[in-house]
């Protein structure tokens, strides 16, 4: 009997070795994760033109320019801006070439009328209120950069979808019947 009982000893302690081992062996596992910077894109901008018929007083053209999706996935928070540099209104021949020598209309003819909207694609995106629209009576035509929008740092971050830019083009009762044309220039910038 002695042999049977210590048959029994020795598996039970053998048993109770191998629970005891699976009980005190930890594993402990971490993992990380690379959050990588995208990049600032959108803001294009498409201008429709403002045709305007003289009739002896002051004549006003609107038009409505819209503005493209803006993307900001960098991922840094420098905040970035929408601009918009027009020149002076000039005459332009049948071709488009400016004519030498030509009329003008005054600068600070075309001024913002209609502010853009902006509105979240993404709902995670930073709110809209980081994002500052022009302020309405701004003049464009003056070779002068305008921000169009401008994100505030740690602003503006994810995706944006932007109203129309509304624009108003003012005649004078005195100006020459001519086709006139302004070159723009469009860029999206880093920082507000």
């Amino acid at each position: 009997m002695k042999k049977s009982l210590f048959k029994k000893f020795i598996v039970t302690t053998m048993a109770f070795g191998i629970v005891a081992t699976a009980f005190s062996t930890h594993s402990f596992a971490s993992t990380t994760s690379t959050v990588q910077g995208g990049t600032l894109s959108g803001g294009s901008m498409t201008f429709t033109g403002l045709p305007a018929t003289l009739n002896g007083t002051l004549v006003k053209s609107t038009a409505n320019w819209a503005i493209g999706d803006i993307t900001d996935a960098r991922g840094t928070g420098e905040g970035w801006n929408l601009s918009l540099t027009l020149t002076q209104f000039k005459e332009v021949d049948g071709n488009g070439a400016y004519v030498i020598g030509g009329k003008s209309l005054a600068t600070n003819s075309l001024k913002v009328v209609g502010v853009p909207t902006i509105n979240k694609k993404d709902s995670t995106s930073s709110d809209i209120t980081t994002i500052t629209p022009v302020a309405s009576g701004t003049a464009l035509d003056n070779g002068s950069t305008v921000k169009v929008l401008s994100a505030s740092l740690n602003g503006g971050m994810g995706s944006y979808t932007i109203g129309n830019l509304g624009v108003e083009l003012t005649i004078p009762a005195n100006a020459y019947a001519k086709t006139y044309k302004t070159d723009a220039t469009v860029t999206i910038n880093t920082a507000p």
